[in-house]
């Protein structure tokens, strides 16, 4: 069985209560990373791709927070 993986972008008021509570209810450690690429590396990864999804740079800049969203609780193990 694999592990379980959210899709690539979530929005942190929409799912933040969810992966708190995968998080906290999975029985092992557990990893959580954020990947801070700048929009326009976004863009520039997206217009390379061999089959980009039809969607524009000015579609894509809306789904941009206006800074990145942490980890509520920092970094913590268990």
């Amino acid at each position: 069985m694999g592990r379980p993986r959210p899709p690539a972008r979530l929005h942190t008021e929409r799912y933040a209560a969810v992966l708190h509570q995968l998080i906290d209810d999975h029985p092992g450690p557990a990893a959580v990373f954020y990947l801070d690429v700048s929009f326009d590396e976004t863009v520039r990864r997206h217009l390379g791709r061999e089959e980009p999804i039809p969607v524009t740079p000015d579609e894509m800049r809306t789904w941009y927070p206006p800074r990145p969203a942490r980890h509520p609780r920092g970094n913590r193990h268990r």
